[in-house]
């Protein structure tokens, strides 16, 4: 019976554990049940590889005017059907 109230007291501290990061990925502090947008990770590495060879920066470059671009249909560039 004494080992009632310490389960308890960590079931309640895992749901406002919970809470709190539900909160965090609604405010866009941190990625918990959304996911993170496709390919930022990516652009990251090569912003830092662009550190040590300046020719990836027009690379980046491209790549963040393209998530920007639509054509007329209205689709991303890229999805030709």
């Amino acid at each position: 019976m004494r080992y009632v109230p310490t389960l308890l007291g960590v079931v309640v501290g895992l749901y406002l554990l919970h809470r709190l990061a539900t909160y965090a990925d609604q405010r866009g502090w941190v990625f918990y049940r959304s996911k993170p947008p496709h390919g930022a990770g990516s652009i990251g590495v090569m912003r830092v590889m662009s550190l040590f060879d300046p020719t990836i920066e027009h690379v980046v470059e491209e790549v963040v005017s393209d998530r920007f671009v639509i054509d007329e249909t209205g689709e991303p560039p890229g999805e030709d059907e």
